[in-house]
């Protein structure tokens, strides 16, 4: 029992001061978005994500900490890749077509909370 215990300590210990949670998000930088419409995708992507997030330890040290989050970019081709490879774990936005793009263009893939730099396929795309 002892053990046990003290492995829950040092988990939530590595949870609550050594782990920093970011929310990702990449953009498709094949279409032509300005910065406005770039913004109002992530944010459809955050709110998509943020509702359906499960409620792990990781997740509640972003919702009460620093609610990082980093926007990466990716060409059309990457993005559908990650979309399929991480469906699990992540939010592919779609846009009405009212504005600058075409109706149905995949414009955002946004993922649940994560380890700052865990996914190897996230930390070898650019930021925005």
């Amino acid at each position: 029992m002892h053990k046990k215990m003290n492995l829950q300590y040092k988990l939530r210990f590595l949870i609550m001061f050594k782990m920093e949670p970011v929310m990702y998000f990449v953009v498709n930088d094949t279409l032509k978005m300005g910065k406005g419409k770039i913004s109002a995708q992530v944010a459809h992507a955050a709110i998509a994500i943020f509702r359906k997030h499960p409620d792990t330890p990781l997740f509640r040290k972003w919702d009460h900490g620093c609610n990082a989050k980093v926007v990466l970019k990716a060409s059309q081709e990457q993005l559908l890749a990650l979309a399929d490879k991480y469906s699990h774990i992540s939010k592919l936005i779609r846009d009405q077509g009212r504005t600058q793009v075409e109706p149905g263009s995949f414009t955002v893939l946004g993922f649940n909370v994560m380890e700052k730099d865990s996914n190897p396929d996230l930390v070898q795309l650019k930021l925005l």
